[in-house]
């Protein structure tokens, strides 16, 4: 802002519409600015403006720019260096290999003569796999007999823990879950969640308010606790979650005690946890296994109808 004659930013016919208060104000205010601006240009020439310590977006940043070294150069070349020791796995015993397969070359490398005989000391190169995942498929014939008495027709009943087309009923029960879950979540979480919506990217560490970050760190894990005690309490209580009782399933032990122990239900919330960081694979267990990952951790299992 340019400087008026007197030495002052106000202009002269604006200055003179001022009462002494409001003169007196907006002087101090101009102060405060030039204060907060020799600050900031302080902070600018001492640490350096980037993407990774200002609001500067990555874009703003040569992509190619290299970071400053915290160090000089040591003078060595980049990587392992000449002596260093070898790591790579270690080879299994020859009892513990799946499969072996037997490689000869055909020909010499140089003069390309063929080759025959054997190495007495092959060169071992092993390479591990992950199995491939097949589901377990049981079929049960069903029987359907006529009684010789009276004519009625009687189909052999399922034994007790298979379920009908239970992997349905357990997916939807667990959308249902869900949704109860995410809901009492989405409440905790509201407050911060609106606040870190509405306000204005800070542009420096010093514009973001302490409590807010507390509050964001503190409700965080408590939403994650709702989830797990909505379950544990149902499955230790009740012996099934709202969505398993909507759709008349039951979580029960290997010897078939539901409501199940409260060390069981804890167990199964655990493996709920690993099943979700793994991407959702525990719980594809249920279609490829028959039980998932959860169930296994806790020896539960997951039966129709109500535990009698």
């Amino acid at each position: 802002m340019a400087r008026a004659s007197d030495g002052s930013r106000i202009p002269p016919d604006l200055r003179e519409q001022m009462t002494p208060e409001v003169l007196a104000f907006v002087e101090a205010l101009l102060a405060k600015i030039d204060a907060l601006q020799a600050r900031v240009a302080e902070w600018e020439a001492k640490f350096g403006k980037t993407p990774q310590n200002s609001s500067l977006p990555p874009s703003s940043q040569h992509p190619h720019a290299k970071p400053l070294r915290p160090q000089q150069p040591s003078g060595k070349r980049p990587g392992g260096q000449p002596g260093h020791p070898k790591f790579e796995r270690a080879l299994v015993p020859p009892d513990q290999v799946t499969q072996t397969i037997t490689l000869k070359p055909p020909e010499c490398r140089r003069c390309g003569r063929r080759l025959e005989g054997s190495d007495p000391d092959p060169r071992p190169y092993q390479v591990w796999e992950l199995p491939e995942i097949r589901p377990i498929i049981t079929e049960y014939q069903r029987h359907r007999l006529t009684c010789p008495d009276c004519g009625t027709t009687t189909t052999a009943p399922l034994p007790a823990g298979v379920p009908e087309g239970q992997t349905g009923a357990r997916l939807a029960a667990f959308v249902v879950d869900t949704i109860f879950v995410a809901s009492g979540q989405a409440v905790l979480l509201a407050p911060v969640a609106w606040y870190w919506w509405a306000r204005e990217t800070p542009r420096a560490p010093s514009d973001v308010a302490l409590l807010p970050v507390i509050a964001s760190v503190t409700l965080l894990p408590l939403a994650l606790v709702l989830g797990v005690l909505y379950h544990v309490y149902f499955w230790s209580v009740k012996g099934a979650t709202p969505g398993k009782e909507l759709l008349d399933l039951r979580v029960v032990t290997d010897d078939g005690v539901s409501p199940i122990p409260l060390a069981s239900a804890l167990r199964r919330a655990l493996g709920y946890l690993l099943s979700a960081a793994s991407l959702g694979l525990g719980f594809l267990m249920v279609i490829f296994g028959g039980r998932g990952l959860h169930d296994r951790i806790a020896s539960t299992r997951v039966v129709k109808g109500r535990h009698r």
